[in-house]
């Protein structure tokens, strides 16, 4: 009874997912997961461009390959807010935040996501840093102040620009405020896949384009 229960959750959550899909640009659910073996290798900087700047030291456990392999298993968990008629299952993600609520999660639990994930990779930040003013991480906008503070973010357009794998990707355009963590790249057709929250309202491994709705990127492991 069980299984089949499971069974008929995970099929309610596809068909939504699949009659709900409404992405700016090419989208693709992943559905068979690759076991990733190794991180992908950086770009080159541009000729005569500037390096990124020295990131700050940061206290972590972990590496960039245990934070995908996290992010994928916890994407494959179908987290989901209020959808086809199922009750919200953000309660793990949500409850990291202080006075975090199911209701303020709907339809932007992207950056929260994120944050769980790096949580159970062994990363220690708190939900909240007051020096970099208002907000926490479970959204977008501080994560981008909190990894330029820390030297870690840099932007698309800037010289130098890569992503790797357990980079954490932000968007703009008609994804802005949105964020994933990054499972490999493919240089061959300029994708990437990426372990994301909210995608419809449901966690997802997703293939996007490295293409003008990347924002930018935040390098969580240096080396």
């Amino acid at each position: 009874m069980e299984a089949s229960s499971s069974a008929l959750l995970a099929a309610k959550l596809l068909a939504c997912l699949t009659g709900a899909m409404v992405l700016g640009g090419i989208v693709w659910i992943v559905l068979f997961y690759r076991r990733i073996k190794r991180a992908a290798p950086p770009s080159p900087p541009a000729e005569g461009g500037r390096s990124a700047p020295a990131a700050k030291p940061l206290a972590q456990a972990g590496s960039a390959p245990l934070l995908a392999q996290v992010a994928a298993r916890e994407a494959r968990r179908s987290f989901h807010g209020a959808v086809c008629g199922l009750a919200s299952n953000l309660q793990p993600l949500v409850s990291r935040f202080e006075g975090g609520d199911l209701q303020s999660a709907e339809g932007c639990w992207s950056a929260a996501f994120a944050y769980h994930c790096l949580r159970l990779a062994g990363v220690g930040l708190p939900a909240r840093l007051p020096e970099l003013g208002e907000g926490s991480f479970a959204d977008a906008g501080f994560w981008e102040r909190w990894g330029a503070n820390q030297g870690r973010y840099l932007a698309r357009l800037e010289p130098g620009f890569d992503l790797r794998q357990g980079d954490l990707v932000l968007y703009e355009g008609p994804m802005q405020g949105r964020m994933g963590v990054v499972l490999e790249t493919q240089e061959a057709d300029n994708t990437m896949a990426v372990a994301e929250g909210d995608v419809n309202d449901v966690s997802a491994v997703v293939c996007r384009p490295v293409d003008a709705r990347v924002r930018g990127r935040i390098r969580v492991y240096e080396g």
